[in-house]
């Protein structure tokens, strides 16, 4: 894998980061994606739209490559209009997704966004996580946390009070440059969660333009054995497992 020259990038562990976590909110608005059955010359304001399900399964092969990972490995994939999840075994899987961002009538990138995690017992590790956009960008932040999954919500919410937060920041991106969370992507343990899953967010600013677009993915879920978590079927997917859109700057 190559990556290119970076602006210094920084981490973060609090759950108090400036990074707005939209896969928290229950009551949860698509904001700049309402947008994406009007014609690109229709459209007004901030608007993010991710693609059709034949260009997801093609961006998910082509991220898996990129990702250096075995390509005969055997996997079970599951896509939508709005992403993928591949299941390699019942302790790996991974998630993709592409879509376009802009401004009114204009296209201003394509971003592609892409995690793997593999579960050690009780351990996460979400290597690599991956981000790359067709223009330059500002203020990338990518950031990870573990999830339970109680029954009375289907959607999810943070393990023990959001302490397992992390996030990864680089302040300017070039055009095409496959960027990923360094040193060592996001690793965590946690066993309070009786079904559990990870989320990914990855947010970024375009110079010139207002606000911070956004994209998060949610994991397959995992279940709680007393020797650790094991991933269901690839199908075995929270509510709103993949949310995008835009927001003001606050």
């Amino acid at each position: 894998m190559t990556l290119s020259m970076a602006a210094p990038a920084t981490a973060n562990t609090s759950a108090e980061s400036p990074v707005k976590r939209a896969y928290t909110q229950t009551d949860i608005t698509t904001v700049g994606a309402e947008q994406c059955d009007l014609p690109v010359e229709e459209r007004s304001g901030n608007w993010l739209c991710l693609s059709d399900k034949q260009k997801q399964a093609e961006a998910h092969d082509a991220a898996v490559k990129a990702a250096d990972e075995a390509t005969g490995q055997q996997k079970q994939t599951y896509c939508t209009s709005q992403a993928c999840w591949s299941r390699y075994s019942s302790v790996s899987s991974n998630f993709s997704s592409v879509g376009y961002f802009g401004f009114g009538p204009y296209l201003l990138g394509k971003v592609n966004v892409y995690f793997r995690t593999d579960l050690r017992r009780f351990h996460s590790v979400s290597q690599p996580v991956l981000f790359r956009a067709s223009t330059n960008l500002s203020n990338l932040t990518m950031s990870g946390e573990r999830f339970t999954y109680p029954r009375f919500r289907p959607e999810g919410m943070p393990v023990s009070a959001g302490t397992t937060f992390k996030s990864y920041s680089q302040l300017s991106t070039a055009a095409n440059q496959l960027v990923q969370w360094k040193p060592s992507g996001y690793r965590i343990t946690d066993t309070t969660a009786r079904v559990g899953g990870v989320v990914h967010q990855w947010s970024w600013q375009k110079q010139g333009y207002p606000g911070t677009w956004y994209v998060y993915g949610k994991s397959v879920k995992f279940n709680k054995y007393r020797y650790g978590y094991r991933y269901g079927s690839v199908h075995y997917l929270p509510k709103d497992p993949v949310r995008y859109g835009w927001r003001p700057l606050r």
